[in-house]
């Protein structure tokens, strides 16, 4: 299954929400955040994009950017040569695209301070994102991407390095270093549970009687 990426969005601000526009369909209503799992000695770090269907009934989460990454800023050779683009790229990329600036992470204290340290000294990104800390992965992360798969409340694009990712991890369970695009999935899922989309209420002014 190939997930179709929005052709333009818009936020709604009185909903507090993002409008997503698609070529063959209507406008569909989301609840836009994003996961990064950090690089971690041979695993290449990996952070995707998706958003919570806020106006369907079942809620269901679809994956839309993905991105792969070794560094912060772009990765070079000693004679200066580019080699990979680093995750500044991607961030920057997501808050002109869908003005996404809330990322779910959680990895160990030494790993994702170091990171995160990169992330907010690099004069690549603007603005900063919020780094949201999801320590229930731990408890309940396997558990809510297996049941978020099984009922259909989770939607990726088939061709997608996420899904290659989690189809490994899912054919060898016992494997104890799954690569970051499953930690990635358990973070968003994780998150989205911790984070859901809460209907803003209509404030109205005090009116007084003359």
């Amino acid at each position: 299954m190939v997930i179709l990426k929005p052709v333009a969005v818009k936020k709604s601000v009185d909903r507090q929400a993002t409008i997503c526009y698609f070529t063959h369909c209507k406008p569909v209503l989301f609840h836009i955040r994003g996961a990064i799992a950090w690089p971690d000695g041979d695993l290449q770090g990996f952070a995707f994009i998706a958003g919570m269907e806020v106006e369907w009934h079942n809620k269901a989460v679809v994956a839309f950017d993905e991105f792969e990454f070794w560094t912060i800023e772009h990765l070079t050779d000693d004679d200066g040569k580019f080699i990979q683009s680093g995750l500044s790229l991607f961030l920057n990329e997501m808050w002109s695209k869908y003005q996404v600036q809330n990322y779910f992470v959680y990895q160990p204290l030494d790993l994702r301070k170091r990171w995160e340290t990169r992330v907010y000294e690099s004069e690549m990104i603007q603005p900063k994102p919020y780094l949201i800390q999801v320590p229930e992965i731990d408890q309940v992360g396997d558990r809510l991407v297996s049941e978020y798969i099984n009922v259909g409340r989770f939607h990726g694009d088939g061709d997608s390095v996420l899904r290659q990712h989690y189809e490994e991890y899912i054919s060898n369970p016992s494997l104890k270093t799954p690569r970051m695009g499953v930690h990635a999935l358990k973070l968003m899922i994780c998150g989205m549970e911790k984070d859901p989309y809460v209907k803003p209420t209509i404030s109205r002014k005090a009116s007084w009687a003359v």
